[in-house]
């Protein structure tokens, strides 16, 4: 997902950047159409930047419930990484505690169904990943 901001942005500062610096005198003015362009590239940036700060405050909500709940930071990093990124850290508990007849496995749509067995292969992947160094907090 970062990559696909990352991307975006890169595209998006040189346009931004040419708004901002407008163009020597000697230059006729952009066309209406190109400002528009410009505009509406800057509304993307704008709302890409927005979703990557709820992302990344959901990743660190998710990451605190994960270690309050498991205690092992480095099974958590892991985990949260790994599971869906639409699912909270109390619907993966909830999906990996119940079988699939509890959840009328199915009964659900193909996409509630490839979330719930990439949760169930995340799970799997991180209970046999090594530990990560994971620096412990200052006291």
């Amino acid at each position: 997902m970062k990559v696909v901001i990352a991307a975006l942005l890169i595209l998006v500062l040189p346009l931004q950047a040419s708004a901002q610096n407008p163009a020597p005198q000697n230059r006729p003015p952009l066309p209406l159409d190109a400002q528009e362009r410009i505009d509406q590239v800057e509304a993307v940036a704008g709302k890409l930047a927005t979703f990557d700060a709820q992302l990344t405050q959901q990743t660190a909500e998710k990451k605190r419930g994960c270690v309050r709940a498991i205690g092992n930071e480095s099974f958590c990093h892991c985990i949260i990484d790994s599971m869906p990124w639409v699912m909270t850290f109390p619907q993966y508990v909830a999906v990996l505690s119940a079988s699939k007849d509890e959840l009328n496995y199915d009964g659900l749509s193909a996409g509630d169904k490839k979330v719930i067995d990439a949760a169930r292969v995340a799970r799997d992947k991180c209970v046999n990943a090594k530990p990560v160094n994971v620096v412990p907090a200052k006291k």
